[in-house]
């Protein structure tokens, strides 16, 4: 049976919404206030966790989301980044969006064999991948029909990109950039995850001295800043909080409010 480590913030009441696969998101255990960087013994591979976060701009707090990486029945693991509004935003329809991703194992290049996208309040936007990367394929199945095309190297899911940075940065905190090809729908696109150095951060968790992380793709007038804090020994970095900007303006952020590490 797995054993569970679990530290809970307990947010005041209210909570945003309008994710859509931001992120993110990480590997750990117990988190400690004014923790630097930790040097792991197991490089690149990432570890069991759960974790959850309030959703909100600069104006309310009206959404929560839930990442987790679990391993399943099937001795594959689950990738799951889940969000869902709060409080009067739940009668809107929109933001309750849940991505999966599953994986053979948790070591690079996290290649995944299936992604699938379901938003429950606009089922139109809903698809899923199922990779078949022996023959370089992948099967693309959305509105009940599908389409099977070629599949370029190298080539993750937009989901499962945020394990390659996670483990980028485990193995090397002093990375310049991570360049990532990632799967979105029917199209593929660069993924730039830029390193802009170290900076102290207050959370709802403690005050950590975490990793800055600019996140781009191609063609898109989209960023996302990423801070990822670094807890104990043998643990990789965990996202603590994220803000995802949409031509210059903020338009998400998220902060983690409890952790849990399966062991």
């Amino acid at each position: 049976m797995n054993k569970l480590n679990t530290y809970r913030y307990v947010n005041p009441p209210g909570e945003i919404f309008s994710v859509c696969a931001i992120l993110v998101l990480l590997t750990v255990s117990l988190l400690k206030p004014n923790v630097g960087f930790a040097e792991s013994t197991d490089p690149y591979t990432l570890k069991p966790f759960v974790a959850k976060y309030t959703a909100e701009n600069d104006y309310v707090t009206g959404g929560k989301a839930t990442l987790s990486l679990t391993k399943n029945e099937n001795d594959s693991f689950d990738f799951i980044l889940q969000t869902k509004p709060t409080g009067i935003f739940k009668w809107t329809g929109k933001g309750n969006i849940t991505e999966h991703a599953v994986l053979p194992r948790l070591t690079k290049p996290f290649e995944s064999i299936k992604y699938n996208y379901a938003d429950k309040g606009n089922s139109d936007r809903s698809y899923q991948i199922d990779f078949d990367r022996n023959n370089a394929n992948y099967t693309v199945t959305s509105g009940g029909k599908s389409e099977t095309l070629a599949l370029p190297d190298n080539t993750l899911d937009r989901l499962s990109v945020t394990l390659a940075l996670l483990s980028e940065a485990q193995y090397n905190k002093g990375f310049s950039t991570v360049n990532v090809d990632a799967l979105d729908n029917n199209t593929a696109q660069k993924v730039i995850f830029s390193n802009q150095g170290t900076e102290n951060l207050v959370t709802p968790l403690g005050q950590f001295n975490a990793l800055r992380i600019r996140k781009e793709r191609q063609s898109s007038n989209r960023e996302t800043i990423i801070w990822l804090a670094q807890l104990e020994k043998s643990i990789a970095f965990v996202p603590v909080k994220i803000e995802q900007y949409k031509r210059g303006k903020l338009t998400l952020r998220l902060r983690i409010t409890s952790f849990t590490a399966v062991e």
